[in-house]
């Protein structure tokens, strides 16, 4: 079967632009879905903030994209401005996951030097170690010894001591033996806590190269993705 043949009309983006500045229109006429992805800690919506300054938006792109063309099979102004809401919204709800998952990335609030948080806590349970002693003999072995002990009196009518008496004793050489008695000591470490706290810096990536990390997701503009994205799958060429 043959199909039949299409007049296309070809429209510049710069006339769309004009006649949607004349209507007081954004050139996206976009909006929130109800589909749209929640984000517990984020309330950041592109959609919205496009809209909240889509005129500065707007003169960018067509600053950078006006000249290029397009075909539409409306013939009709009007009409072709609905088909090219029609596209643009196509081309929204098929990029609206990863776009907004990319815009709540960006819009986290965090320091690029600071990549550790966290308290890590270690229960340690009750532990018991046994300890066997074995029997145990000591020795001790004393030397032969002597020992003299001498006493002195004064006599009544002198002041000059004189050697009284003088006894002597000695003790032979031997061995004292002590026998320890085997037994059994039990240890008992009681149950504890120990918590580590870190913070800032874990120190596996340098400072600067968290920085320059930091620098390289913050300049590459989202809205300059998503506008060069609407303008070449909408089909903007030049002529």
């Amino acid at each position: 079967m043959r199909r039949k043949k299409i007049d296309y009309n070809y429209e510049r983006l710069f006339d769309i632009y004009g006649a949607k500045s004349d209507e007081n229109e954004p050139l996206f006429n976009i909006e929130s879905p109800e589909n749209y992805p929640v984000f517990e800690d984020s309330t950041a919506n592109f959609i919205s903030d496009y809209l909240s300054d889509y005129a500065n938006f707007d003169f960018y792109t067509v600053r950078m994209y006006g000249e290029r063309i397009a075909k539409f099979i409306s013939k009709d102004d009007s009409e072709i401005l609905e088909e090219f809401d029609k596209i643009i919204n196509s081309i929204l709800s098929i990029h609206l996951p990863e776009w907004a998952r990319l815009y709540y990335a960006l819009d986290l609030k965090y320091n690029p030097i600071y990549n550790v948080d966290g308290v890590t806590t270690y229960d340690y349970g009750q532990k018991e170690r046994e300890e066997d002693i074995k029997q145990r003999k000591r020795s001790e072995k004393f030397p032969e010894a002597k020992t003299t002990n001498k006493e002195f009196d004064v006599a009544f009518d002198s002041a000059t001591e004189k050697e009284s008496g003088k006894t002597e004793s000695s003790t032979e050489l031997h061995t004292n033996e002590f026998t320890d008695d085997a037994h059994k000591d039990v240890f008992t470490d009681k149950k504890h806590t120990d918590t580590e706290t870190r913070k800032g810096n874990i120190g596996v990536t340098m400072t600067q190269q968290m920085l320059e990390a930091e620098f390289e997701l913050r300049k590459k503009s989202f809205f300059n993705t998503m506008i060069k994205t609407f303008i070449e799958e909408a089909g903007f060429m030049y002529a």
